[in-house]
């Protein structure tokens, strides 16, 4: 809201109309929105895949240091 009103009265300034400047800001708004939702589902799901991978390699080496210091019983 005060980034379209701001742009706006800047518009307004420069000797455009108001609506013009917020309607420009607000289609730059929409644009934004459309590349970030993709963007970030398709980060969030590569994070959450090297979250995993991350995980399971640290329990596989916790696993590995407990036997290594767990004596045998023969």
């Amino acid at each position: 809201g005060f980034r379209e009103w701001g742009v706006g009265l800047a518009a307004k300034k420069s000797g455009y109309a108001m609506q013009a400047g917020i309607g420009a800001d607000l289609i730059n708004r929409i644009v934004e929105t459309i590349w970030v939702i993709p963007i970030g589902f398709s980060s969030s799901w590569w994070v959450a895949r090297r979250f995993e991978r991350v995980t399971a390699a640290n329990n596989a080496e916790l696993v590995i240091q407990r036997s290594a210091e767990t004596p045998s019983q023969e």
